[in-house]
């Protein structure tokens, strides 16, 4: 079902507004019509950022693959293995100079 109207797009629009106004009033530009252009770009991209914040939806990518973002924890096999190699590792360093203060 396809929404007619959807809130965040305000969002969208208040940033080309200000972006506008941004562009017309601060940028000192030649030609003045650069200033808008810029001020429009910035004030889309920012708007465009704050509404994908706040609705949650996507800018570019698709969804994203399951489990991606949760950090795996390591079984206890895993934490004991860990903890064998760490003394091996801690042989590997070089050996550290005296700072000579």
């Amino acid at each position: 079902m396809r929404r007619p109207f959807q809130w965040h797009v305000l969002t969208v629009v208040a940033g080309l507004v200000i972006g506008l106004a941004a562009g017309a009033l601060l940028l000192d530009t030649q030609p003045p019509v650069l200033g808008w252009l810029f001020g429009a770009g910035a004030g889309v991209i920012g708007g465009t950022f704050i509404a994908a914040i706040a609705s949650g939806e996507q800018i570019v990518s698709g969804p994203a693959p399951p489990g991606s973002g949760r950090r795996r924890t390591p079984s206890p096999e895993e934490l004991d293995e860990l903890e064998r190699e760490l003394p091996h590792l801690l042989d590997d360093l070089p050996a550290r100079e005296p700072e000579d203060g």
